[in-house]
């Protein structure tokens, strides 16, 4: 494991454990660098998350971008937004629902922060560094 994908691995690991009772402040979480320049990133991440229980509900291939349903989320409000640059990091963002940004961070409920951190780990695992 890379040191940066250790990096996010211990971060998440620790945001998972911090705070077990009401909303927690988190950064935006993603994997990377794992194939710059390469066009198949996007298909792999897609295909990772749809694994992972979370069918696309929009999708722009062309500017590396989807957007899942958060399935934590009872009003179905909440949504991820993947994002694959060209220098090969995958960002996952949370919007709607029950999410306030504050700067940098995130401000979700600890059921939304888990899956975001399982929906990351989930890219982590399945989509290869190279091909």
């Amino acid at each position: 494991m890379s040191g940066l994908r250790g990096g996010v691995l211990v971060a998440i690991v620790g945001i998972a454990i911090a705070g077990c009772h009401g909303p927690v402040d988190v950064p935006t979480l993603g994997v990377g660098p794992l194939r710059a320049d390469d066009p198949t990133l996007f298909d792999d991440t897609l295909t990772a998350v749809r694994a992972a229980g979370h069918p696309p509900v929009r999708s722009d291939p062309e500017h590396g971008r989807f957007t899942v349903r958060a399935t934590s989320d009872p009003g179905r409000a909440t949504l991820f937004v993947i994002q694959c640059s060209r220098d090969g990091f995958v960002t996952v963002t949370p919007s709607g629902g029950n999410v306030t940004r504050e700067g940098e961070t995130y401000v979700v409920s600890r059921e939304l922060r888990t899956e975001w951190a399982d929906l990351v780990m989930a890219i982590e695992r399945s989509v290869p560094e190279t091909r």
